[in-house]
């Protein structure tokens, strides 16, 4: 889509109707929701600005750009008292229910989340570059009132959004044939949230058919992580692999696994994974719709088989936004979300009552969690296990419509029947 037919999609009505509407919910739930995660960064933000130590909380590159919304937000902030007295408190400990019973409060939750709503503009833009023009209205319209976006950035308020807009990047580069800077930008992402590490090798395979160009490629996108932790060890952190390795968020792809004896496993998402692997090696596929096709089955299997926190699910949204008009999709999608709630019952009133404290602190902060009304009836681990197995089949589903998609538009040679006269040709997909 050239420029000239990007400014005109925002001056369509129906996608300014969008756009607006969408902008009303987000202004609505910013100062009115939060949770700890949000103030976790946001706290060691302000550690960074004072100068004291945030070492031990892994790759640092989020708390640093943290530390510079906080900074130019500052003068906005009741910035001298919002944490209390930082020295008599640990590196991480403050009072969560202090805080939300503020009389700022407001104002705080929705100057640390307007960073995202920035980057949301950024993703919006790179979904109606990537989209075809007659197709723009729906999909704006897809990820403006998507319950996935506005609970990640808005409502439990996680800077999922950077990583969104660094993935997008990284297709957009790839389209325009940058594809070194289309996995700079997949490394990028990983400094945010490591797990777009697991999209480096199927870019490379699908963006050079050369073995030695595949490697340079997969090279690339792994470099930013390999330069973080180089730098790390340069300053003197010695610690600094303790920040990431022994990170249980790098056992959740390892989740589903089988005992086969001893010490002998077999990891689910590893096993298919590594098959999408082989497969691009054996019958390499190449061109901008087979590298979102494979982006997708990559996370739609990952979350299938991992475990995962909730608002992780934004990073599938964007490769959503390609497929989500094919036949069935939505249903099937509008199932998923059903299973997802569910999913998130196990965090309890963290990802319940709790969201919505700054209402109230103390009436929602003693609010049952729908896990403990359930508890009265029936155990809740097991509704909420069956509640993950459907969402699960539901990825599953989801990759067999892409799937079924892509083979319908596989397009057979045509033969020519023997006759003479006739003209033998080829159609292409």
């Amino acid at each position: 889509m050239g420029e000239a037919e990007q400014v005109s999609s925002f001056k369509q009505t129906g996608i300014r109707k969008w756009l607006l509407t969408g902008l009303l919910i987000r202004l609505i739930v910013m100062p009115i929701t939060t949770h700890g995660d949000l103030l976790s960064i946001y706290h060691r933000a302000h550690l960074l600005l004072d100068g004291s130590s945030v070492k031990g909380l892994g790759p640092s590159f989020f708390n640093v750009i943290h530390a510079g919304f906080l900074w130019v937000f500052r003068p906005l902030l009741p910035y001298a008292s919002m944490w209390g007295d930082t020295k008599a408190r640990t590196l991480l400990a403050f009072d969560w229910l202090a805080f939300v019973n503020q009389t700022a409060v407001f104002r705080e939750l929705f100057i640390f989340k307007l960073p995202y709503l920035l980057f949301e503009v950024l993703v919006i833009w790179m979904l109606i570059k990537l989209t075809e023009p007659e197709r723009v209205e729906k999909v704006v319209a897809f990820w403006v009132l998507n319950p996935i976006v506005i609970f990640s950035a808005y409502i439990f308020g996680r800077f999922d959004m950077i990583t969104v807009f660094l993935l997008l990047s990284s297709l957009y580069f790839a389209k325009r044939g940058m594809k070194k800077r289309s996995l700079l930008m997949l490394g990028l992402s990983a400094l945010l949230r490591i797990y777009p590490i697991v999209l480096v090798l199927p870019f490379a395979l699908i963006l050079e058919s050369d073995f030695k160009k595949r490697v340079r490629l997969g090279l690339v996108g792994i470099f930013p992580l390999l330069a973080s932790m180089a730098i790390g060890w340069a300053q003197g952190q010695i610690g600094v692999i303790r920040g990431i390795a022994p990170m249980g968020h790098l056992a959740y792809p390892l989740a589903m696994k089988f005992f086969l004896g001893l010490n002998d496993r077999l990891y689910v998402f590893v096993l298919i994974y590594s098959l999408i692997l082989l497969f691009l090696y054996i019958e390499p596929r190449v061109g901008f719709e087979n590298l979102v096709q494979y982006s997708f089955y990559v996370l739609a299997l990952f979350f299938a088989t991992s475990f995962f926190h909730p608002h992780y699910l934004i990073w599938i949204v964007p490769f959503m936004a390609f497929y989500f008009d094919i036949p069935k999709f939505q249903s099937v999608y509008r199932l998923l979300l059903v299973g997802w709630v569910i999913y998130t019952f196990q965090w309890g009133r963290d990802l319940a009552g709790s969201l919505l404290a700054p209402l109230s602190p103390a009436f929602f902060w003693s609010t049952l969690s729908p896990s403990e009304l359930i508890n009265h009836y029936y155990p809740s681990v097991q509704i909420i296990g069956m509640g993950r197995s459907f969402f699960s089949a539901t990825c599953l589903a989801l990759v067999y419509l892409v799937w079924k998609k892509h083979k319908e538009n596989e397009k057979p040679k045509e033969v020519a029947e023997e006759s003479p006269g006739e003209v033998v040709y080829e159609t292409t997909s």
